[in-house]
């Protein structure tokens, strides 16, 4: 039975239907503010994993207050369905403009890039990953603003048959280590921002494919079209940027959103410069645009599509998201539906304790709370003073000064020193498995503690700094003119560490053919002996890097035999997905044997 009212709101008409439950147009009873209530479905309401599912994204908008983020009103349980109200966005999806053949140029999606990157960073910093950032949970309000929302997504979908149906629908925007089931970072939403932004500028997301197997292999194997290739009018660095964020490692992408902010600033910095440049040379015609300059701060406005450009094919159900034509499971959206759940969800996984009354074993009691501004700043950031406290503001601020003046005063201190031998390592070791990001640290290490015990590894970690910034010289080399290009040697290590990046297991045992080949004769030049050194230095790294991914990639194709035995429904897919992605290599050749016996 559908209801017409839940807690103080009259249900007014439907915004859309997903897996667990529908979005409602309501109306509230005293004030009659419209809202969007989400509320899950009366089947799922005694589902322990449904349950928790929809409470955790009424936790997770509890931390979140924030322009560019769909806003938490209210929340609650009536009859055994539990609920919460959003407000209620006047605009669109980005999915639904696509899918109404929107024109989104360069000026306006790098504004729409600091929507969305600024709403993440709100996120990020309180302990939130999206996990399924995508046109369809992206609003786009009348004033030409991004608000993010549906940040309720499950990482588990349950024992439900439409699991694949989910995968299918979300698998062209999330990132790598996402897809194979790794873990997932803030670096994860960047990719996945990444992907909106070339999906808004070409059409269609960067390896759309015709199968999840398919999209699966573009995702983890095909490195990432340039935008350029796709819209030539994309300027060089805007270009540059969506590369970076597309990297296929974590470690290789923009670390943080506020990073992303500050990059966008020198985006535009620079296209203003190029603008100046262009403008003081007088050369028009190399600009492809019509006014021939790179105003970046133009009024952010969707355009018609007169008509499809070559190379920006229309988005298609089948490339952005399922529509219920595809599928049958998930509902078209009218347009003036804001924020909608669709089927295709991923949770975001939070630690807010969330004073929700918990239902009882045989028995759901009802309640109803409206989110204050107070309960929003304690969830934000855990505790506030009152203003009762506030007399003593201009006390703390005395001594906040005074430490200021002790903490400069020491700054200067330690300036002026070097530091303890025991300092430089723990930073040195801090780098990780990237000693690149401790370079500083290991020269003056080297420098002030050559007897240390420790000398001899901080050698080690030069030498892998020395052959990294070798390798990213040469990688910026690869597509010069053949006179200043590389020679065949310096391809080879080039691509040998393109490929170790991608599949460590296979990348060391091509560094140690190379060392093999170019290190037996006397007669080896200067040059062929720097690039020894360098693969002798990366093999060391790429070898432990593989040793973790063998042992991964191994545990996770184990899990996926096991699920087939347990799930016979899903046993097909899974097998022919073991045997698709591993059939070509040797240390998982005995579990693609058993997958193809299990399919015979």
């Amino acid at each position: 039975m559908n209801p017409t009212k839940l807690g103080p709101y009259e249900l007014v008409g439907i915004l859309g239907r997903g897996g667990m439950g529908t979005v409602y147009r309501a109306k509230h009873e005293h004030s009659g503010q419209l809202v969007a209530l989400k509320s899950l479905t009366p089947t799922h309401a005694e589902d322990t994993h449904f349950r928790q599912r929809f409470e955790s994204e009424i936790q997770a908008l509890l931390k979140l207050d924030h322009p560019n983020i769909v806003r938490l009103l209210s929340y609650g349980q009536e009859q055994g369905v539990l609920f919460f109200a959003m407000e209620l966005v006047d605009g669109k999806s980005l999915f639904q403009l696509q899918r109404e053949q929107k024109q989104f140029d360069w000026r306006q999606v790098l504004q729409m890039a600091r929507d969305i990157a600024s709403g993440l960073r709100h996120a990020h910093d309180r302990g939130i990953i999206h996990r399924d950032l995508k046109p369809g949970n992206l609003l786009f309000d009348k004033s030409g603003h991004v608000k993010i929302t549906d940040f309720g997504i499950a990482k588990l979908f349950g024992k439900s048959h439409d699991t694949r149906d989910n995968v299918l629908g979300t698998i062209d925007f999330m990132s790598p280590e996402q897809a194979l089931g790794r873990p997932v970072t803030v670096r994860s939403d960047l990719y996945s921002l990444g992907v909106v932004l070339f999906s808004l500028l070409s059409g269609q997301p960067p390896f759309a494919g015709n199968s999840i197997e398919e999209s699966l292999r573009n995702l983890t194997k095909v490195p990432a079209p340039r935008i350029r290739a796709t819209v030539p009018s994309v300027p060089q660095p805007v270009d540059d940027l969506l590369d970076e964020l597309l990297a296929k490692k974590p470690e290789d992408r923009i670390p943080t959103a506020l990073a992303l902010l500050k990059r966008l600033d020198a985006v535009e910095q620079e296209l203003i410069h190029m603008s100046e440049a262009q403008t003081a040379h007088g050369q028009p015609g190399s600009q492809p645009h019509p006014d021939r300059t790179f105003e970046v701060n133009q009024p952010h406005t969707v355009k018609e599509k007169s008509g499809s450009r070559p190379n920006s094919p229309a988005p298609s159900p089948a490339t952005i998201g399922k529509s219920s034509h595809a599928t049958g499971k998930q509902q078209r959206v009218e347009p003036s539906s804001p924020a909608i759940k669709n089927s295709n969800e991923t949770v975001a996984q939070t630690d807010v304790e969330l004073q929700i009354e918990p239902p009882a074993p045989k028995k759901l009691h009802d309640y109803f709370s409206t989110v204050t501004d107070h309960q929003r700043r304690q969830h934000s950031i855990g505790t506030e003073e009152t203003d009762a406290h506030s007399s003593r503001g201009w006390f703390v601020l005395f001594l906040l000064l005074i430490g200021l003046v002790a903490g400069i005063s020491y700054a200067v201190y330690q300036a002026t020193r070097t530091p303890s031998a025991e300092v430089l390592f723990t930073k040195i070791e801090a780098a990780g498995a990237n000693p690149d990001r401790a370079r500083q640290e290991i020269k003056t290490f080297l420098s002030a503690y050559p007897e240390d015990e420790r000398a001899p590894r901080v050698e080690k970690l030069q030498e892998l700094v020395d052959a990294i910034t070798l390798y990213k010289r040469l990688s910026l080399l690869r597509n010069a003119p053949a006179a200043n290009g590389l020679s065949l040697v310096q391809r080879q290590f080039v691509e040998i560490i393109d490929l170790s990046y991608d599949n460590a297991a296979v990348g060391y045992s091509r560094l140690q053919a190379f060392v093999e080949l170019h290190d037996a004769g006397d007669d080896t030049t200067e040059e062929t002996l720097s690039l020894v050194n360098a693969a002798k230095a990366f093999s060391e790294k790429v070898k432990n890097e593989a040793r973790t991914q063998v042992n991964w990639d191994r545990q996770k194709i184990q899990d996926a035999l096991q699920r087939a035995a347990e799930n016979p429904d899903d046993a097909k897919e899974l097998l022919n997905s073991i045997v698709l992605l591993y059939s070509d290599i040797d240390w998982a050749a005995d579990l693609v044997e058993e997958a193809r016996r299990r399919l015979q």
